[in-house]
């Protein structure tokens, strides 16, 4: 930690990130840390393992199914250092080699036009891909320039939706309209940076000539937008957010008299839409709706678009030993992710006759798994399973057929050997009687200490759970080390109390 000298901050330099000060101080630290790994015996071998698994061409090329049935992955490599955004059929992704069709080659693009462009993502509209936008950052910056892609040409429209640099949100309305949080000139953005206007985006139309719906507050974090629609893909209302600070916000559904503020608690959000129910996740109590933090709750979607009364009804409640992971929708499913003691679970919901229905998938124990695409194409999904010990799977559910059958789509290799390890879950007690749970990854010869790396997070909501490291297992497993995954306050493993027990004077 850098020491401040009589009262007086001497490092504020250090906060303009992009200064050349800043950047040369850090460069000098790095070159005094690398000298030193570089300087030690065991360097080259383990760098060149771990470039082998980095670079290793049979990882899974994680993507996303189609209503065409082909699957779209973004890929980097050693000769792909930008990436690749490639499709290919779900028959030809099933093989040992898939043949794969290039859609864009961000090297490709950075060379030809001299920029240091870095993907980041893109928005397109709903069941469409002639209609989209790609984000491109210069360098890696959080903010970005967007241009209006067709993924069907494989070609950007020169005269289509094209956005200067900066922060900005957008979401296709229809193939000529946008809604758009931007960075519009001297005094548009918040005090973090983010827009905090939105307009409406007309084709032909100048940015600038754009009309403006909402509008939050300088002071505000950021304010951003989301489209509710049902499962055929047709819009059913926008809502629009304003993010009064990092955890609280309000939301607004936009109606012909303009924004409409929604009676929710400020830490309760919206999500999907379900069979006419709006799906509500609660990082709070509601007490007039009878709801505690970390359920998932519904609304009827209809009635809350004509009036401000909610009747909310219970999804799922956590135990004491369990929080939610989030949920997903498809054309008629949704699943809710469990954790149950930092153990994962899939619960098939369903909505008939007024009431909730939750089923519990069979799925492997000891092991982290989670959806990893769906659409509302069709009731296919696909879930990610592994752990410590275990590489990373794929498999195809099709929820219209036996949802606990698992159809394989990809496996990795394994990237060290585990036969010698084993994986057990233990828990500390705090000062204060709390159970803190930990897993312990170590040689099942092990009879006392040995060189251990302890992990732990506690930040943000975010669990932490049983992971494949390829890296982790080669480098320091597979040489007879210990490896330690503690689950602090702070994160989410058991929900919204967790994680405010891990903040500020927690």
């Amino acid at each position: 930690m850098l020491k401040s000298e009589a009262g007086h901050d001497s490092y504020l330099w250090l906060e303009d990130i992009e200064g050349k000060r800043a950047l040369d101080w850090v460069r000098a630290r790095n070159a005094e840390t690398l000298a030193v790994l570089r300087g030690d015996p065991r360097y080259a071998t383990l760098h060149e393992q771990a470039l082998a698994i980095v670079h290793a061409k049979d990882r899974v090329p994680w993507g996303s199914i189609g209503k065409d049935d082909r699957v779209s992955n973004f890929w980097q490599d050693e000769t792909n250092v930008r990436g690749l955004w490639r499709r290919t059929t779900i028959d030809s992704y099933r093989t040992a080699e898939p043949v794969w069709e290039t859609v864009l080659d961000f090297d490709e693009l950075a060379a030809r036009e001299n920029r240091n462009w870095i993907y980041k993502g893109g928005s397109s509209l709903r069941d469409s891909l002639r209609y989209g936008c790609v984000y491109l950052s210069d360098g890696g910056k959080d903010a970005a320039e967007f241009r209006e892609f067709n993924a069907e040409t494989k070609t950007f429209e020169s005269d289509g939706f094209n956005g200067p640099e900066g922060k900005h949100r957008i979401a296709w309305l229809d193939k000529d309209t946008l809604l758009i949080a931007a960075d519009l000139g001297e005094g548009t953005l918040t005090r973090s940076g983010y827009p905090y206007i939105v307009k409406k985006w007309v084709r032909g139309q100048s940015l600038a000539d754009a009309v403006e719906i909402f509008r939050g507050s300088q002071e505000d974090t950021s304010t951003g937008f989301g489209l509710v629609c049902s499962s055929d893909f047709a819009l059913q209302a926008i809502l629009l957010y304003r993010s009064l600070n990092f955890y609280d916000s309000e939301t607004y559904i936009l109606t012909d008299d303009g924004p409409r503020l929604l009676p929710l608690p400020k830490r309760v959000s919206g999500g999907s839409l379900f069979k006419g129910q709006w799906i509500l996740s609660l990082d709070q109590d509601w007490p007039e709706q009878g709801l505690k933090a970390g359920d998932l709750a519904s609304c009827d979607f209809s009635w809350l678009k004509e009036t401000n009364e909610i009747q909310a009804q219970l999804i799922f409640r956590p135990g004491p030993t369990q929080s939610l992971s989030g949920y997903t929708t498809t054309r008629d499913r949704m699943i809710i992710s469990i954790l149950d003691n930092v153990q994962s679970e899939l619960h098939l919901c369903d909505y008939a006759r007024g009431a909730w229905a939750l089923r519990k998938l069979d799925m492997p124990a000891n092991s982290d798994f989670g959806v990893s695409n769906a659409t509302n194409y069709d009731n296919r999904i696909t879930v990610s399973l592994d752990n410590f010990l275990t590489p990373v799977s794929e498999y195809l559910i099709d929820l219209d057929g036996d949802p606990d059958a698992r159809d394989l789509l990809k496996a990795a290799p394994a990237r060290f050997d585990a036969s010698r390890h084993e994986t057990r879950q233990f828990h500390a007690v705090s000062k204060d009687g709390t159970r803190i749970p930990y897993f312990v990854v170590r040689p099942r010869a092990a009879t006392g200490p040995g060189p251990t790396l302890l992990y732990a997070y506690g930040g943000f909501q975010i669990s932490i759970r049983p992971g494949y490291g390829g890296l982790l297992g080669k480098l320091w497993l597979e040489r007879g080390g210990t490896y330690v995954l503690a689950n602090i306050r702070g994160g989410g493993e058991f929900g919204p109390g967790w994680h405010e027990a891990g903040r500020k004077e927690n």
